[in-house]
């Protein structure tokens, strides 16, 4: 089990609002992103990318530079005809493999691209270079952007998908398999006894790429996993 009120966590910056494509970012997300963070969730109207032109247009930016030199990239239009190949069953990369390519761009984009056209305000130094980290460091210094700071862990935790769990004396059944923990063990909750008192249900978040490990929410609308 984990304390949530524990300060050895690395932390991330989060902002005090989100512009979202609906998505993920809908139900009980949202509502644990306000309660606990304090994150205003925006979501766009389905069907409209005018409403969210900026994310739409990088897209493409990032798009040119991996479509260049990627293995396996599909150009043009796909239509299956009858008989043809899938082309689908051609790739060549994991998942893994395509998300280290996709960071990589945008940390390279980031780090060396250059702003001809940026509208520089007065106050700016003269000095300073045109590139997104520059720009956003000298923005979270001088401007109102400063990122507040919470525990990595528990906005993770507040973000994965959940379900519920059936809870007996041999576990936490998630998906047919059985977790347990030291919270778990010292309610009794994995005994058989008339005076053990322990919900028959109850929610959990789960990370859909690792099964060793699930986040048990004992309390609702909280914040608090073990």
């Amino acid at each position: 089990g984990i304390d949530i009120e524990t300060d050895d966590w690395p932390c991330v910056g989060v902002p005090d609002a989100i512009l979202a494509d609906r998505g993920e970012l809908l139900g009980y997300q949202v509502e644990s992103l306000e309660r606990n963070f304090s994150i205003r969730i925006e979501n766009t109207p389905p069907f409209r990318g005018d409403c969210k032109g900026i994310v739409e247009r990088y897209f493409k930016t990032i798009q040119i530079p991996y479509k260049q030199s990627a293995p396996g990239v599909v150009t043009g239009t796909k239509i299956k005809k009858h008989g043809d190949s899938d082309y689908r069953l051609d790739a060549v990369m994991n998942i893994d493999e395509f998300t280290s390519i996709i960071l990589a761009l945008i940390i390279c984009h980031n780090r060396y691209h250059t702003y001809e056209t940026y509208d520089r305000d007065i106050d700016m130094p003269t000095d300073l270079p045109m590139t997104p980290i520059s720009l956003w460091n000298w923005g979270l210094q001088n401007r109102s952007g400063r990122l507040r700071v919470v525990p990595e862990a528990a906005l993770r935790a507040c973000l994965l998908p959940r379900t519920q769990a059936s809870i007996s004396d041999n576990g936490v059944n998630v998906f047919g398999v059985y977790y347990t923990c030291s919270e778990i063990i010292q309610l009794g909750w994995l005994h058989r006894a008339s005076t053990i008192s322990r919900p028959k249900s109850c929610e959990v978040g789960y990370d859909p790429a690792i099964a060793d490990v699930v986040y048990l929410f004992p309390n609702k609308n909280s914040s608090e996993y073990w």
